[in-house]
Parts: C-alpha cells; structure tokens; sequence
C-alpha cells in the first residue's frame, strides 16, 4: 500500500478548520456536512471494504519482517559460536 498525499481540495479545507480559536456547534456542523461532501468527491467509495486485504498485508510484512529477523539472529549466533570455537582452539587455556 502506497502513501498518497492529501487531495488539495482536503487540505484546503482542513485549512479553514479554526484549530486554534475553536467555532460554534452550528459552524462546526456545517464544516462536517462539507468535509465529508469533499472527501466523497476526492476518494473513491468502494462496496467492499479494504480494510481486510490491507490487515493480510500488514500481517504478511510483519511475519516477513520476523522471519527475516530470525534467520539474521540464527546467523549471529553461528558466527558467535564459531569465534568462540576459532578462540578456544588458539588459546589453549580454553
């Protein structure tokens, strides 16, 4: 899943939002009525929800992601264990 930047259209209305001074009830309810007519326009509405294949994907990319890291820790401990193996045969202390 790819990140896209915010359509314009959105962000020039989020940037009328009055973050810092607050609005009335009324004025906040007309930004949401035109907030979502906006985002309607801008994304496409689907039938199905997405949510399910970006929630197999996610798990795929982590399972992934520790599989890889396991094999990189099994590889650590072998080249540890065959430097403590190379160490012990040069020191005969042992």
């Amino acid at each position: 899943m790819s990140r896209q930047a915010v359509p314009k259209p959105v962000a020039a209305l989020l940037a009328m939002a009055p973050i810092s001074r607050g609005w009335r009830k009324k004025r906040r309810d007309k930004f949401f009525e035109a907030f979502g007519a906006v985002l309607d326009y801008c994304v496409e509405v689907q039938e199905e929800d997405p949510l399910p294949e970006l929630i197999v994907g996610v798990r795929e990319a982590v399972s992934k992601a520790l599989a890889e890291a396991a094999a990189d820790a099994a590889d650590f401990d072998r080249e540890n264990e065959q430097r403590r193996e190379a160490s012990t045969e040069e020191d005969p202390r042992g």
